[in-house]
Parts: structure tokens; sequence; C-alpha cells
């Protein structure tokens, strides 16, 4: 039986009033299930205020370490108010088969968030196409990642990429799989005597990139920011060409040099310098504050309109 089959039969003798509606793409031993609530009497409605679209996600093979970093979503999702990111109804740590009431062979962490309706950021480039669109979209991700970059525990996300930003059909972004968060500066889940930590290669820092835990930080976003807001306007990564074997992907991450955006687009002077610093090798060469950031992409939008 497939992952996705599994999956789905667990979740529907769990919670029988589901209908699952699609099956996104497995990534790991996480699958992500499209549903409807079918009665809205049902326990997830009245019980969990589930509306009737949801999106259901079991990871299996659940480690104490992976464990962790899930709880540290949950906990930002359970409190946070933002509508940058999905509402979180339920979540468990399935230990046993409710068909059956014997033990699993191995755990499933379930959560029960908010459906988006949208698309992500790679299903859609072609919007931002040009400098302007690119600024607004990169003020509105600051804006968006802003509440868990200032939580008391000043999460970090650690896997922003395209895959991960839904852009709304109001044209506003959400951000999406929290799955990997980590306290800026914490110790960790992950030994240090690991070459790397979790992250998407094309998109990581070099921090994360060389598991340097104490340097990770809202500086670490930073840069995947950059690169995706660079990639979207260049048409291009500015450090990879293609799908290059992972270690070469690891090595240019670290030492490329990426060409100055307004060298290879039409975008400011201004606004190049402001990507050109985000993506930064080190990080205290980065904006220093969230505050600077964002003000920095302000000037530039501000520039524009002059314009």
């Amino acid at each position: 039986m497939s992952a996705t089959n599994w999956a789905t039969e667990l979740l529907t003798a769990i919670f029988p009033e589901i209908r699952v509606l699609d099956i996104a793409k497995a990534s790991g031993q996480r699958v992500v299930l499209y549903c409807e609530i079918g009665d809205k009497k049902s326990r997830l409605a009245t019980k969990y205020g589930c509306p009737q679209q949801i999106v259901a996600k079991l990871t299996a093979n659940v480690s104490h370490t992976a464990i962790a970093y899930y709880e540290r979503e949950v906990e930002f999702l359970s409190t946070t108010e933002s509508l940058s990111f999905p509402k979180l109804y339920h979540y468990s740590l399935i230990t046993e088969d409710p068909r059956t009431e014997t033990p699993l062979n191995a755990k499933v962490f379930l959560t029960i968030e908010e459906f988006l309706d949208g698309k992500p950021l790679s299903a859609c480039p072609e919007k931002y196409s040009d400098p302007e669109t690119v600024i607004e979209l990169l003020a509105d991700l600051v804006t968006a990642l802003t509440p868990l970059w200032d939580h008391p525990k000043r999460f970090v996300h650690r896997d922003l990429k395209p895959d991960n930003i839904i852009i709304k059909t109001d044209g506003s972004p959400s951000i999406i799989d929290l799955g990997i968060v980590r306290e800026a500066g914490a110790t960790g889940v992950t030994a240090t005597v690991f070459p790397h930590g979790p992250m998407t290669p094309r998109y990581a820092s070099p921090e994360q990139i060389a598991n340097l835990k104490r340097d990770i930080s809202f500086k670490s976003d930073f840069f995947a920011l950059g690169i995706i807001a660079y990639e979207l306007l260049a048409k291009r990564h500015p450090l990879v060409e293609g799908n290059e074997p992972f270690d070469e992907t690891l090595s240019k991450m670290v030492s490329a040099q990426a060409s100055p955006l307004h060298k290879v687009t039409s975008a400011s002077e201004e606004f190049s310098a402001v990507i050109g610093q985000m993506i930064e090798k080190a990080p205290y060469k980065r904006q220093r504050t969230i505050e600077m950031l964002a003000q920095q992409i302000d000037n530039c939008r501000k520039q524009g309109e002059r314009i």
C-alpha cells in the first residue's frame, strides 16, 4: 500500500466525516491531503470549529527530533492571530490504529489546518515579473513573517521557498510548512556534528548549510527571501545553475557570488543593493533588524512611485 493510501485510510478511520478530495505530492514521510467535511454537525465541526474545507497533514515514522519540530509549529500556529499563516484546528500524535486499537509500527503526527484558497508562488511566478510587483511581494512577505520573527521565542522559518508561499486569491501571501521552524540561536534538536541542518539547499543560508546553530536567526530567512526575489526578476537562480548535484549546490550557496541584480534585470541600483545585502554570505552583513529591511523595501517602493 502506498504512503498516500495508507494516510487516507488512517485519517478517515479517525474522522469518518472526512472526504479526501485531493492528495498533494508527498514530501519525505509527510502526506498532505485536501479534504472536505461532509457533516456540519461532526466532531471536527462542533468541537474543533473546522470549516467545510480543510487540509490534513500526516507524517509517518516521526522521530523524537521530528516531534520537537512539529511541536514548535503547533505552538506558533496555536497562538498566532496572524492571517498570514494557516489556522490550526487540531493536532495529535497517533500511536495506535483506530480500527483495531493495536499499536502502530510507527507513530504518526497529524495536524488539521485551514485550507488556503490560492496557488503556491512556484505555480504563478509570472505574476511577479517586474521590479514593482516583486518589491510589493517582498514587502508583504516581510510583514507576513514578522509575527514569526517577533515571537517571544524568536522563531525562524528556515525553509522559505516558492513552494511554501501561497498567493491567495486576494493577492496576499501566506506562509505554510513550518515543519522545521526553530528558535533563533537555540541549541537545536539535531546534533552539531551533522554537516548541515534541515533545509532546502537552493534557498538555504550559509549558516544553515554549515549547521552553525548559534548564527541561525531571522537573517537566515532574509537570505531565502533575497534568493526568491532575485529568482523572480532574473528568471534564474542567482547562484545555482539548473538542477546541479547536491554537493555542488551546497558549495555554490556558500561560496559563489551573484551578479548585481541591476546588471541582469531592470531593477534599480537601490533595490539591487537591498537584495545584495539580503544574500550576503555572512549574517552580520545582512540587514541588522526587521525594521531596517522593511524600511529599505519601502524606500524602493516610494522610489518606483516617483519614477
